[in-house]
Parts: structure tokens; sequence; C-alpha cells
């Protein structure tokens, strides 16, 4: 690091936007000054209460842990040791279930072929106030190791991007709608869900 201190991409956005807001605030009273009026115009209005709603933002949006064990010998050597093989039995007994992987007898490979290794990535997530909330452990395999065709014949990646998220959000705003959260365990696992 280079002894800066860390800062979230939701801070940073919400950083970004005060900014913002402060530069187009100094525009419009630099425009006031000049026009010699005492009114304030909706924009400005808007931007007021934009700055307050942003000042009142928790500073720290995201609870990362920069010390999430790199791997599962220092994960069993932590503190937090039980609850990490619980999170690791809990997603294997999720890629079970789904039918994620099969079981091969070592002498059934054919010659030439490698059976794809994996490990395990573990992350903490923490409420507000830093407190573990929830353990959270993924197994992936080392796609890197794939060749097309033999090991794969498909791929897909359907998750949304960073501006979809915000057109939404921006337009929930605007026409006051509810909006809610979905967090669904191994989603990328489910091909279809069922309706409700």
């Amino acid at each position: 690091m280079d002894g800066k201190p860390y800062v979230s991409p939701a801070q940073r956005a919400v950083l970004d936007s005060l900014a913002t807001a402060e530069h187009l605030q100094n525009i419009s009273s630099t425009q006031l000054q000049t026009n010699d009026s005492n009114t304030t115009t909706p924009l400005e209005e808007e931007l007021a209460s934009l700055a307050t709603a942003f000042a009142a933002l928790p500073v720290n949006l995201e609870h990362e842990q920069p010390d999430d064990p790199s791997t599962y010998t220092e994960a069993m050597a932590s503190e937090h040791a039980s609850e990490w093989t619980a999170a690791l039995k809990e997603e294997f007994d999720s890629l079970r279930d789904l039918g994620v992987y099969q079981l091969v007898p070592r002498s059934s490979i054919p010659p030439g072929r490698k059976v794809m290794k994996g490990r395990p990535i573990f992350k903490l997530k923490c409420d507000q106030h830093s407190n573990p909330i929830r353990f959270k452990a993924r197994y992936v395999c080392r796609g890197y190791s794939a060749v097309w065709g033999q090991d794969y014949t498909k791929t897909s990646a359907p998750t949304a991007r960073l501006e979809s998220f915000r057109i939404l959000t921006h337009l929930g705003a605007a026409l006051d709608w509810e909006i809610d959260q979905l967090d669904i365990k191994t989603t990328f696992l489910h091909s279809l869900l069922e309706p409700d």
C-alpha cells in the first residue's frame, strides 16, 4: 500500500457524488451572485437536499475485512476455525445437492488428461460495527486449466452491469418506487427458479 487509507468503491462513489454536488452548488451560487437575486432555484434546493442526504450516510458502507483468510490453512488457524468449517461444509453440501460435480475414480481418467484442482475462498461479512455476521466460503476450480471442447463446451455469465443497477435505483428514486433486495444462495447453480 502507499500509506493511504483504504476507501471502498461505495465510499468513493459517495465522495465523488458529494464533490459533484458541491461543484454544482458553487456554480449555481456564482450564477446567483451575478444575477443579484436572493431566490433559490429548484436545482439548488435539490442539490442541497442531496448534499445533506449524502452527508448522513455512514462512513463505512462496505464492511470488507482485509484480513480474510487466503488459504484453508489460514482459516483453520484463525480464531473462527469452527465457523469457517461450517461455511465450507455448507458450500460442499450445496454443490453436492445441486449435482455440480461427479466423482470419478482416478483410474478412469483418460491418458493425457488431468483432474481440475480447486481451492476454497473465504469472505467474512460484518455489520456496521465490524461484528461478524456471516462466514462465507466458496469452492472454486482453477478454470484456467480447462480446455475448450474437452472440459467444457459453453460459458455464460448472467450478471448485470453496475450501470444497470444505477439506472434502476435512479428510476426508483425518481418514481418513488419501493426497491427490495433478494439474495439467493448459490444462485449461479440454479438453472430455473420456481415461481412462488
